[in-house]
């Protein structure tokens, strides 16, 4: 999870765009930026302690006698030695991929990080430090035919694949040797076809910073955050435009920072991580839920939950923070475990979340079982970057 550049970051929406064909995206996009005035927050980004309590409900800590029914489907993740004392470059990470029942051995694919699946669940994005570059590269997920996407001096992070599986977008910016672990500065999106062809800048605002694209389900419009760096007091913007760049509208203003995580299914929603909170938008730019005090967010399958990262409701672990379900109006906040999760994925029929912390752990969504799934007496390695594949 990245926050501004991936931690958790800033975006959303329009009430209606002029649909466009992904297919061929424009060669060289004219954005006409229009700044809307976004309807004000029903509610403000809350400061101090929630009023609401959350529901407690106590995990089940795993237990190795229990028979478990786990779902035969895909997981990637990122797997990285732990740094070495006093070493200048940290160790390679490597992508594998294993199945949640563990009925057939893990995959190593490929050196890389923060791998991203393909809609039809049949090839992996993911990126590569190489000769000084941080590089995009896909793979398919039995781990033939790698290919590298982009070659740039800049960093190219934070991919996302159109929902046809046609192309991705992403961030490219500059940076150096320092930066190549934490992504680009000063950012813009792009997109580039799944084969490597047809590379092209969407926002070309060189006063900007943009970064976190995300799509619409439809595939005709793409969310995501930015910042003026002459007039960081107004502070950030999230945008939707046409999926060929055209167009971008402010849907959301944030009085500091914040960042779009992604659109609800039915592509009506967006959600944003702000300063203390996670909000709900519609895209008139209307807040209809406002959940404080957590660090990143991710839908349901069917829309109607939340997963979020928040203070734990007493000082329990070593980081005070706990992994929760909200309704998606923002009602109902329920503890699912103490672990504090982050790369939180749902599996595709929405029973269950995989999240890292200390390994890889599988809750269900109704706080009723907590497995352990990799890594997790493991100290000479850490696992990040888990993702459920969509089929």
């Amino acid at each position: 999870m990245r926050w501004r550049l991936l931690v958790l970051l800033p975006l959303l929406a329009l009430a209606f765009l002029p649909a466009c064909d992904l297919g061929a995206p424009a060669a060289s996009p004219t954005p006409v930026v229009r700044v809307l005035s976004p309807t004000a927050p029903s509610t403000p980004v809350p400061t101090g302690t929630p009023t609401t309590a959350p529901t407690k409900t106590p995990t089940v800590r795993p237990n190795p006698t229990a028979t478990l029914t786990l779902p035969a489907s895909r997981i990637a993740f990122q797997k990285q030695a732990n740094p070495i004392r006093g070493a200048e470059e940290a160790p390679p990470s490597h992508i594998y991929v294993i199945w949640a029942d563990h009925s057939r051995p893990p995959i190593r694919l490929a050196e890389g990080q923060y791998p991203r699946w393909s809609p039809d669940g049949t090839r992996i994005a993911f990126e590569r430090v190489q000769g000084g570059n941080r590089d995009l590269w896909v793979i398919n997920a039995d781990g033939t035919e790698e290919k590298r996407l982009t070659q740039d001096p800049q960093c190219d992070i934070g991919a996302e694949w159109a929902p046809d599986g046609q192309g991705l977008v992403f961030e490219r910016g500059q940076c150096n040797a320092r930066y190549r672990s934490f992504g680009p500065l000063n950012k813009d999106i792009y997109y580039v076809r799944a084969d490597g062809s047809g590379l092209v800048n969407l926002t070309r605002t060189p006063q900007f910073s943009e970064s976190t694209p995300h799509w619409s389900p439809d595939g005709q419009h793409i969310a995501y955050g930015a910042w003026d760096f002459e007039h960081l007091e107004n502070g950030d913007q999230t945008y939707i435009m046409n999926a060929d760049g055209s167009q971008p509208f402010v849907v959301f203003q944030c009085t500091k920072h914040c960042s779009p995580m992604g659109w609800s299914p039915d592509g009506q929603r967006l959600l944003l991580a702000a300063e203390g909170a996670v909000l709900v938008i519609t895209l008139d730019g209307s807040v209809v839920a406002n959940i404080p005090h957590v660090g990143g967010g991710v839908w349901s399958p069917d829309g109607q939950y939340i997963a979020v990262v928040a203070n734990c409701p007493d000082q329990i672990n070593s980081t005070n923070v706990c992994t929760y379900i909200t309704n998606a109006d923002g009602s109902g906040l329920r503890l699912l475990t103490t672990e504090p999760g982050t790369g939180l994925s749902w599996s595709p029929d929405g029973r269950w979340l995989l999240f890292s912390s200390e390994g890889l752990w599988l809750v269900r969504a109704d706080g009723s079982q907590l497995i352990p799934l990799i890594g997790q007496d493991d100290r000479l390695y850490q696992y990040y970057a888990p993702e459920w594949a969509p089929k």
